[in-house]
């Protein structure tokens, strides 16, 4: 499903592809290589640190080109799993506060999946102190490159609109890595993962909207986008009736 998802996105077939034009952005999708992850429940230790390094990189050269303002999101399946375990690290919550129903999967589904978060968090035992310890043993590499984008964006002083759930699991990993990063941060959407407005509370951000949707792919970011545009616009045109000149 995944790969069929991201073949659509050079053909314009994607949700967020369809959104980006009215909103002046556009997609890049990068596809990731190496070992993701290991199954839950598995003792294991996975080197992720050139996937957040290597997108703060990334940031610099696109800065360089002019770019102020990025979003992030990801196309994935099971994201929200790991996700959880995250969220359920740097919070301290446990599998049934922090699981939510992804795709929106059975009960069933959902009891399994509360009992696969558990067991990576007692199994794994991820450092809620050590972001990249976090990142290697529950977390993967999108989780990484996202925190990359948030960290080269906020080291020179740019703005990063996160999405959703995956995304804000990703801005905890960053704010474990440089605590000041949240001051370049902003969310956008909430998501019907059940714990995702209480994970903005705790990170010290508030979502703007709140469209019933349960997707990623910078969707709800790209409105925000939007949103903020416009806000700015209002602004500026103050500015210039009240001074002349719009700052």
């Amino acid at each position: 499903i995944s790969c069929y998802g991201v073949s659509h996105f050079g053909v314009c077939c994607a949700y967020i592809v369809k959104i980006l034009t009215p909103v002046g952005a556009f997609v890049r999708p990068c596809q990731l290589y190496g070992a993701l992850i290991c199954p839950f429940g598995q003792q294991y230790g996975i080197v992720v640190h050139t996937s957040c390094f290597g997108f703060v990189y990334v940031m610099q050269n696109k800065i360089k080109e002019g770019y102020r303002v990025f979003t992030v999101g990801e196309m994935g399946i099971a994201n929200t799993t790991a996700s959880a375990c995250i969220l359920g690290t740097f919070n301290r919550w446990n599998a049934v506060e922090v699981t939510g129903r992804g795709t929106n999967i059975s009960d069933a589904r959902l009891l399994h999946k509360i009992e696969m978060v558990q067991k990576a968090l007692d199994v794994n035992q991820p450092d809620p102190a050590d972001g990249l310890d976090v990142l290697s043993k529950v977390g993967g590499f999108e989780f990484g490159c996202m925190a990359g984008v948030m960290l080269g964006a906020a080291a020179n002083h740019c703005l990063t609109i996160i999405d959703g759930f995956n995304s804000t699991a990703s801005a905890f990993i960053a704010k474990a890595l440089s605590e000041e990063s949240v001051q370049y941060l902003m969310a956008s959407h909430l998501s019907l993962e059940q714990a995702h407005r209480k994970s903005l509370k705790a990170i010290g951000l508030t979502e703007y909207i709140d469209l019933d949707i349960r997707l990623g792919e910078a969707v709800g970011a790209s409105i925000q986008k939007k949103i903020l545009d416009m806000a700015l616009a209002v602004y500026k045109d103050g500015a210039d009736k009240r001074t002349g000149v719009a700052e």
